[in-house]
């Protein structure tokens, strides 16, 4: 969307990558960012396919052993 606005430039990011940038400067452990990205994807209902796709390509980060599979694409 950004990139058709002749006005603004710029990127949107995951919510996920907001979290990330805590987790990169050391303000969290991995599993409280795990945790953190659950109660964000299933607190705002994005819990289809597309989301959770998303939500992870954003970050570097394997959260298998924090979360179930359904949070996980």
């Amino acid at each position: 969307m950004f990139d058709e606005a002749a006005e603004t430039s710029g990127r949107a990011v995951a919510p996920t990558f907001l979290l990330y940038l805590l987790l990169d400067e050391g303000e969290c452990t991995v599993a409280e960012f795990c945790q953190a990205c659950d109660d964000l994807l299933r607190g705002e209902g994005w819990t289809g396919y597309q989301a959770i796709q998303a939500a992870w390509k954003a970050v570097p980060v394997d959260c298998s052993d924090y979360l179930s599979d359904d949070l996980l694409a």
